[in-house]
């Protein structure tokens, strides 16, 4: 289905066909087929997450210099992918365990523990990274997150995403991360089946 001309604000409809997310800056192929138009990262409202090629946005026009502007650009928002709902869903159960852990109502040993304390420094640097994109500002690397994550702190970042909406459309992120998950699923399945069969 494609996209209106317009938005409610009369900004056009187009598409972002480059995009240097290094450098903050790519180009807008309005859907009217005119010239591509430049676009920096300063000029996407405020709010919303980092632009990536292909997304669909609306857009203003500033033709006062030689090279004509994308102005005022919105990003159209788009259905989540179903890895992030159900990312959603076990995030929200973490949380429900963390909530009871924390006002007495269950009690957690060592490992589960460890879990809730990378899980909150997890969710802040996610929180931090999101602040600096929002800001242009110099970001935290996948590697850095997924480290964290690899270290105990994933059920901070499902959380994260679910309420943050950071890093939820690349496809790349959701891959590594869902692979921690499981290895750690898998690492307790075994050790459940071993102390079932053998201790």
């Amino acid at each position: 289905m494609k996209p209106p001309a317009e938005d409610s604000a009369g900004r056009r409809a187009g598409r972002l066909v480059k995009w240097n997310d290094e450098k903050g800056y790519g180009f807008v192929a309005p859907d009217d087929g005119s010239g591509d138009l430049f676009a920096h990262i300063s000029a996407f409202d405020a709010g919303q997450r980092r632009p990536e090629q292909g997304d669909v946005v609306f857009f203003g026009t500033d033709r006062s210099d030689r090279r004509a502007k994308a102005t005022a650009v919105r990003l159209k928002a788009l259905p989540l992918p179903r890895t992030v709902l159900l990312g959603e869903a076990v995030g929200a159960l973490c949380l429900t365990i963390h909530f009871l852990f924390f006002f007495g109502f269950i009690r957690l040993q060592g490992p589960v523990a460890a879990y809730l304390v990378m899980s909150i420094i997890t969710f802040g640097f996610f929180l931090a990274d999101k602040r600096r994109a929002e800001r242009a500002q110099w970001r935290l690397t996948d590697t850095s997150l997924h480290v964290l994550e690899g270290l105990g702190g994933w059920p901070g970042a499902l959380i994260a995403q679910a309420v943050l909406r950071h890093k939820t459309r690349k496809p790349g992120f959701q891959k590594i991360l869902w692979a921690i998950v499981a290895i750690h699923f898998g690492m307790w399945t075994v050790w459940y089946l071993r102390s079932s069969l053998f201790g």
